[in-house]
């Protein structure tokens, strides 16, 4: 050992392992928890491992870990979050584990800011940084309201593309496209079905590249 506190990484997958390798050539003891059959919980450089079962509870699994009865083993951990489930753990728990554990220095806001894709456009149009026409959706009477503005295709985006991921996400992909005002209808009886909010972006090539990388 080198002194060193050891790590735990949250959630992620071939960056966790990435982070795993990384630290544990570099002497550090350093332990993985995440859904189970991550890749990084058999690298040969992951010190322990600790696994949670329920992917759909993934946040309440790390908290009962990390700050229940039995979790005094990892005080004094370097918490690294390598997903945007880890992420908002962190910023919504981080006063209870910042008194138990090593964080990152991050602003909660502006982490759980940059998790809420209208949030985020929001802030950056504020900074000057162009971003797609853009409709907030949180209901059937929201959609109902702006449904005549749109010119088709259009982008629905969902708020928090980690939750979305969970239920509709297969593939990796990270929004739908609605080619017709029933399409629309449809993609957002989806959503509403799985309580996840939307934004709604005009189909250009520019909107398709922005909203695939946030």
């Amino acid at each position: 050992m080198t002194g060193r506190p050891p790590a735990l990484v949250l959630g992620g997958s071939s960056n966790a392992l990435a982070v795993v390798r990384s630290l544990g050539r570099d002497g550090i003891r350093v332990s993985h928890s995440g859904p189970t059959g991550s890749s990084a919980a058999h690298s040969k450089h992951c010190y322990a491992s600790f696994p949670i079962r329920d992917r759909d509870r993934v946040q309440e699994g790390w908290k009962e870990l990390l700050l229940g009865a039995d979790s005094s083993p990892l005080d004094g951990a370097v918490l690294l979050a390598c997903d945007d489930h880890a992420i908002e753990f962190l910023a919504n728990c981080r006063d209870e584990l910042s008194a138990r554990y090593i964080l990152d220095d991050s602003v909660p806001e502006l982490m759980l800011a940059m998790l809420d894709k209208a949030k985020s456009m929001e802030l950056a149009a504020k900074a000057g940084i162009p971003v797609p026409a853009r409709w907030e959706v949180n209901s059937r009477d929201d959609l109902a309201r702006v449904l005549h503005e749109f010119v088709y295709p259009v982008i629905v985006k969902p708020i928090h593309s980690h939750r979305f991921q969970s239920v509709l996400g297969k593939g990796g992909r990270k929004f739908l496209v609605a080619d017709t005002e029933d399409q629309l209808k449809a993609h957002f009886d989806t959503m509403i079905e799985h309580g996840l909010s939307a934004i709604c972006l005009l189909y250009t090539s520019d909107a398709a590249d922005d909203v695939s990388t946030v």
